[in-house]
């Protein structure tokens, strides 16, 4: 029976739990690569290996197809069955249930208000979250978007719900805007009641929009119903009668009834007989007031531009009321994994390109400034409107609207004049289809409505990633010829397909994504930056999920399934591949510490309690060949290292400076001379002897 110290212990336990771990994540590698599909395609050199450990999880988006959308007068080439409200919903709620099992982060778009309890019931029973926002008009069912989590595998850490023209910084409001105009529920000058149901319609309509009986040939003077009177009737009467005749009584004796033009000792009469450019006059004034109350005052984030010119698009850019949901998840495996996830509905302003770019950018714009103050990753799936031949895609894609868009009235700058925002992300994204398969999918929507002639059929549904986030697998779509339609179908019940993709958050450390977001985009309006180095990386990550990977009791039994000392070919290549990762992971550390010496506002480093045994020796290694302070404080678990940069050396009297550490070091080594050996040649030498003794 053999004993051992209790350093060589530590160092035999130490080697088996690394061995352990590796070659369980070899083994799941291994798995993944048999279990690929050769007709799928992945793409690993396109995303990078599969990550140590990974976090591995599936993100869905689905545009399900609102329900008040879905009717036989709008989709004639469909059978009515396949449009009923019921019907689909059931078909809808199969297809989620299929990635619910899956545990999968399901994103959605064009959830109506009928729809949107029906879900929060399906996903609650399942023990997931479902967040959703509606901020469509009645036509479209009050549609929104949507996002739901299992709650035994992600925390939500922040929710963040934003109409996403209000992300921007301020926007150009036209002239017309100033000008004080009475809301849409009081009568304005020109507008008639229906003589068959009595409905309130606009001027503007020439049919009522409840009964569509014809506008009137004869229509009454409505002159005093422009501010809330009965139609037809004087100014004086109707709600604001009275207090209209005091407003007017007040500006002619304030101004004078010369310089206002209207003579006559009754309000009420001189509003009667004044002209339109007295109306004018009393809007004016009735907006001054309005002012004066605090009530009529420019929203916050809204600038004027004088008189210059807004366009058509920028101004519709503005009134969009898309918004977004986004969610911190916090991983409850491991508690330092998460990211940011949001799903967003494109505008369906296929005639405007610079409105589609303009909101496909501030969107990703204001997911990156969520996930860039912790250098987290991202990813964004939903309904983009938008083929991958678009210039859009190559801005989501690339970072920047490629130059081609600005001939082809695509650009959405320069914005106009006093609006510096630019359409420029400060990380590229990936699709993680294209990713996956090396091009999209052949199309995602397949429709035809009314108003179209000939189907339509395209992709405009895409999963973005920030490059934080390897794609594992992502399941084909089918092709064109492969499907009948239009949708919806009795195998599809919305005009869209659902898509899903396997990812994974990588755990071994990657200096790149550390800086991905290293723009001023990375800063939110209002917020502060992490400093350099201080973000929560994934080098404590890999601490984490080492330290849980292994369960208790099997550390005794590592060496034995192949850990370095393991023979043949394979044990080779988990010794290399160790070898590999521990070179890796000292270069992190090495760099780590090395930044911690450059900041000289920083005085002290502390490492997480995550580390192994291993990790701890190498930083104490390294913190005392950089010539830093190394302690260890704490007890038990929360036990952690602590480096300090070392003091100034003290002076005598004479001025003469005293021996520092570094030179008393140095003496005591040249006094007794050791045998320099690099770390290689030092875990070799501990190897053979961990086997000379077994």
């Amino acid at each position: 029976m053999f004993t051992f110290t209790q350093e060589e212990s530590c160092l035999r336990i130490d080697l088996a739990r690394r061995a352990w771990v590796r070659e369980r994540a070899m083994d799941a590698q291994q798995q993944l690569q048999n279990d690929a599909n050769p007709s799928v395609g992945t793409d690993r050199a396109a995303s990078g290996p599969d990550p140590v450990d990974a976090e591995c999880f599936t993100v869905v988006t689905y545009n399900i197809l609102s329900s008040a959308l879905a009717s036989p007068d709008w989709f004639r080439n469909c059978d009515p069955r396949d449009l009923e409200a019921d019907t689909r919903l059931q078909r809808v709620l199969h297809k989620l249930g299929a990635q619910v099992e899956k545990r999968a982060i399901i994103c959605l778009q064009e959830v109506s208000r009928g729809w949107s309890g029906k879900l929060h019931a399906f996903f609650q029973q399942r023990n997931y979250t479902f967040i959703d926002s509606l901020y469509g008009a009645q036509v479209s069912g009050y549609m929104g978007v949507g996002l739901a989590f299992p709650n035994e595998r992600w925390r939500a850490a922040d929710i963040d719900i934003q109409r996403i023209a209000d992300t921007k910084d301020a926007w150009i409001v036209p002239e017309r805007e100033k000008v004080w105009r009475p809301s849409s529920s009081e009568s304005r000058v020109g507008d008639w009641t229906c003589p068959s149901c009595g409905a309130h319609v606009f001027a503007t309509k020439v049919a009522c929009y409840r009964c569509h009986a014809p506008k009137p040939e004869v229509v009454p003077e409505t002159n005093g119903a422009a501010l809330g009177a009965p139609l037809g009737a004087p100014l004086g009467a109707g709600p604001l009668g009275g207090a209209l005749s005091s407003l007017w009584d007040w500006l002619r004796a304030r101004c004078g009834a010369g310089a206002i033009g209207v003579s006559g000792s009754s309000g009420a009469a001189a509003a009667a007989s004044s002209s339109l450019e007295h109306d004018e006059e009393l809007a004016r004034a009735l907006q001054a007031e309005e002012y004066d109350r605090g009530v009529g005052k420019p929203r916050r984030g809204v600038a004027s531009n004088g008189a210059a010119e807004v366009p058509a698009w920028y101004d519709a850019a503005r009134r969009k009321e898309n918004t977004m949901v986004a969610v911190h998840l916090s991983s409850t495996s491991h508690e330092l994994v998460r990211l940011w996830c949001a799903t967003y509905h494109m505008p369906c302003a296929f005639d405007q390109p610079k409105l589609m770019a303009m909101h496909a950018a501030m969107a990703m714009q204001h997911l990156q400034r969520l996930a860039a103050p912790m250098s987290v990753p991202c990813i964004l799936g939903g309904d983009w409107n938008l083929k991958p031949a678009d210039h859009v895609y190559a801005l989501l894609t690339t970072g920047a609207m490629p130059a081609a868009a600005a001939s082809d009235d695509a650009y959405p700058a320069p914005c106009p004049e006093g609006d510096t925002w630019q359409p420029d992300l400060c990380c590229p994204m990936r699709s993680a289809y294209h990713v996956a398969h090396g091009h999209e999918p052949e199309f995602t929507n397949f429709a035809q409505s009314m108003k179209d002639s000939v189907p339509f059929i395209d992709c405009l549904d895409y999963v973005f990633i920030s490059p934080h986030v390897a794609v594992r697998s992502v399941p084909a779509l089918p092709g064109r010829e492969e499907v009948s339609g239009p949708f919806p179908t009795a195998l599809e019940p919305s005009d869209h397909l659902l898509l899903s993709v396997d990812l994974a958050l990588p755990a071994l450390p990657d200096g790149s994504h550390a800086t991905a977001y290293a723009t001023p985009l990375s800063v939110a309006p209002g917020g502060d930056a992490l400093p350099m180095g201080r973000e929560v990386g994934y080098l404590d990550h890999i601490s984490a999920i080492s330290r849980d990977a292994l369960p208790m009791g099997r550390e005794g039994g590592g060496c034995e399934r192949g850990g370095r000392g393991g023979g043949g070919v394979r044990g080779g290549e988990r010794a290399a591949a160790s070898a590999a990762q521990d070179a890796q992971l000292e270069a992190a550390r090495r760099a780590q510490l090395t930044a911690f010496l450059q900041r000289p506002a920083d005085k002290s480093l502390s490492f997480p309690p995550t580390l192994n045994s291993f990790e701890r020796r190498l930083v104490h290694s390294l913190a005392e060949e950089l010539g830093l302070l190394h302690m260890s404080e704490g007890e038990g678990r929360g036990r952690y290292i602590r480096v300090e940069k070392k003091p100034p050396p003290p002076f005598s009297g004479e001025g003469h400076r005293l021996a520092s550490e570094s030179d008393q070091s140095a003496a005591a080594a040249e006094a007794a001379p050791v045998v320099a050996v690099t770390a290689e040649e030092m875990r070799a030498a501990r190897l053979a002897a961990l086997e000379k003794r077994s």
